[in-house]
């Protein structure tokens, strides 16, 4: 019954989306007292030029109005309560924090303000120290082989104020391949190698401090979000700890390709699968993926989807994305964000 948020948006809330809001505050201007259940509507955002037709100037770019089709929206007892943005995904994305309402009344045609929260995502993560972007499950997996992937690393990572857990992809005797926010500010790693099973008490672990984070990546979308782990020496290769065979040459084809990674299986239980999942999926256009996530999708990103909702979760951040061509030939083709 207890569960954060997501995560922070990636980008600001577009105009004329459908979003919700929930709360308990008062269910009409009648009565004053608020409400003992806590109630939701969906409603559409509004551009800031609409908004300033009722509100004037005092309605600036880190503001957001909303209304819903039939006056649907906020009142008194509802300020703090989140504006929430659900993606196909079943993610819940916080981008906006009810702020005020019209003084014509809850019932009026006026609609609801809130404070969007995309502005504000350094600020919140500055006081909590929360980590940049870590929040991504093998949805529908299956139990995988050391053998079927030999390549698959996890990896604890500790930076000066959290503790966290990523997946990545051995590539040569010395590196990792993984995502940038699994690297960004860390001060050392814990690399897990040649076991599918977290808690097994053979495999090999590594630990090193040496990473080499993309010159372009953006903690704030994203962008470039790919980073390398290094060993202080050059490992041996055994039948359960291999390189990935190859980085890709070409885009992603339309067939049906593998993730991987320790993430949650479900939303229900927030822990890591002590197993190693594997998951077919198959990657869409970015005008597909935009159709969800808008503009923030760049050419350097794909998504990816299953038939029945496969995908990846919590835990699953810098796990490969892995085309494989035949029993021997394995291509690196994405990671996890």
């Amino acid at each position: 019954y207890l569960k954060p948020v997501d995560r922070l948006p990636l980008s600001d809330i577009p105009d004329y989306v459908s979003v919700a809001t929930f709360g308990w505050g008062q269910i009409s201007d009648q009565d004053a007292g608020i409400s003992d259940e806590l109630r939701w509507v969906n409603v559409v955002s509004l551009t800031n030029a609409e908004c300033q037709i009722t509100y004037g100037n005092q309605i600036t770019d880190k503001m957001v109005c909303v209304e819903g089709n039939y006056n649907e929206g906020t009142c008194n007892g509802d300020v703090g309560g989140a504006l929430i943005q659900y993606y196909s995904t079943g993610h819940a994305i916080p981008v906006g924090i009810s702020s005020f309402v019209s003084g014509n009344g809850c019932e009026s045609t006026d609609p609801s303000g809130f404070t969007r929260t995309y502005p504000y995502n350094d600020w919140i993560r500055n006081v909590d120290s929360i980590p940049s972007g870590i929040d991504t499950r093998i949805i529908g997996g299956t139990s995988a082989s050391i053998h079927e992937y030999p390549y698959a690393a996890a990896i604890d990572v500790q930076t000066s104020n959290s503790r966290f857990f990523c997946g990545g992809a051995l590539y040569t005797r010395q590196f990792v391949i993984t995502a940038g926010q699994c690297v960004d500010g860390a001060v050392i790693f814990t690399v897990h190698l040649g076991s599918a099973n977290l808690n097994d008490p053979n495999r090999l672990s590594l630990a090193t401090s040496e990473y080499v984070l993309h010159p372009e990546y953006d903690a704030a979308t994203l962008a470039n979000d790919i980073g390398l782990i290094k060993f202080r020496m050059p490992i041996e290769f055994t039948d359960y700890i291999k390189s990935i065979n190859y980085l890709a040459i070409a885009p992603i084809s339309t067939h049906k390709i593998r993730a991987i990674g320790w993430g949650q299986v479900n939303d229900e239980d927030a822990s890591l699968s002590n197993e190693l999942k594997y998951v077919y999926v198959s990657p869409l256009s970015n005008t597909e993926c935009k159709k969800i996530y808008g503009g923030q999708i760049l050419d350097t990103m794909v998504c990816v989807e299953g038939n029945y909702n496969e995908g990846a979760c919590h835990g699953d951040t810098g796990s490969p994305l892995v085309d494989i061509y035949s029993r021997y030939h394995s291509v690196h083709v994405g990671i996890s964000s």
